[in-house]
């Protein structure tokens, strides 16, 4: 007896498999469903469309886990791998990312990821800089995110030309993306220069506001001249609050708010540890 229809009629009717369950998990915000899916998923081979999929959920995955390095990581590589096969990205998966889409329309970064020192930045850097794109003209904006992952991989040299500037989205977002190196690492621009670049999202109400909040603030850390440190954790209130739909983002950034206030005002400090402490998911 060919046992074969037989299989085939059972594998068909215990439901849908590998990415399909992942997706399927993620739209009922089922993030223990999803992560147990995408586990029995290996990384698609021979269809960047799949491998675009799958990337996305990963990173989805890891932003709702809390771990940023990681969700940036395959953030950008999504990003990367869906504009060479053309794939569209599903706006959003209900439970996890309410309200709002997953990818800025404007530039197409995800909205809501931003490397926060939680992984392994030169590994993961390591990635991004193996991507093919990362060696073109036009992905420049690829060194740009992993040069924020890890501050040791150099400024990309200026070989955009003419391809970023015929792209405003790919422009914006690498303009976005060498701001927030600028404002973590340094850079020839001075810090006013820098700081008046991450405010422009913010006051054009950017889906990408809680992110330029979060890296103006890195900025007004890191210059020790401009000793501003009240200034700073103002922003990054702001930046929690421009991320309330991301939870772990806002909790550390008014963590952040915290460390910066320390010194200067323990009480407000205090007050901003325990709001993080209660919404710590």
């Amino acid at each position: 007896m060919n046992l074969t229809p037989w299989l085939l009629a059972f594998a068909l009717a215990a439901g849908p498999a590998g990415l399909d369950r992942v997706w399927e998990s993620l739209d009922r915000g089922d993030v223990q469903g999803a992560t147990a899916a995408l586990a029995d998923a290996p990384r698609p081979a021979g269809s960047d469309a799949e491998l675009a999929s799958w990337l996305d959920a990963q990173s989805r995955l890891a932003w709702a886990q809390g771990r940023m390095d990681r969700a940036f990581a395959w953030g950008v590589q999504a990003v990367v791998v869906g504009e060479r096969s053309n794939r569209a990205f599903p706006g959003l998966t209900p439970s996890v990312t309410p309200g709002r889409a997953w990818v800025d329309e404007a530039c197409g970064l995800p909205r809501l990821v931003l490397p926060t020192g939680d992984g392994d930045g030169v590994a993961l850097a390591r990635e991004l800089l193996a991507l093919p794109e990362a060696a073109t003209p036009e992905g420049v904006w690829i060194v740009w995110a992993a040069r924020l992952l890890d501050g040791k991989v150099p400024a990309p040299e200026n070989r955009s030309g003419r391809a970023a500037a015929s792209d405003p989205r790919r422009e914006q977002r690498q303009a976005l993306l060498q701001s927030a190196v600028e404002a973590r690492h340094g850079g020839s621009r001075s810090t006013a220069a820098v700081v008046a670049s991450l405010r422009q999202p913010a006051r054009e109400g950017s889906p990408l506001e809680g992110f330029a909040r979060w890296f103006e603030a890195e900025a007004l850390q890191r210059d020790a001249r401009s000793a501003q440190p009240r200034l700073a954790a103002l922003r990054m209130v702001q930046s929690a609050a421009a991320l309330e739909d991301s939870p772990w983002l806002r909790v550390r950034a008014l963590e952040r708010a915290a460390a910066l206030l320390d010194p200067i005002d323990p009480s407000e400090a205090a007050r901003l540890r325990e709001a993080a402490r209660k919404e710590t998911p």
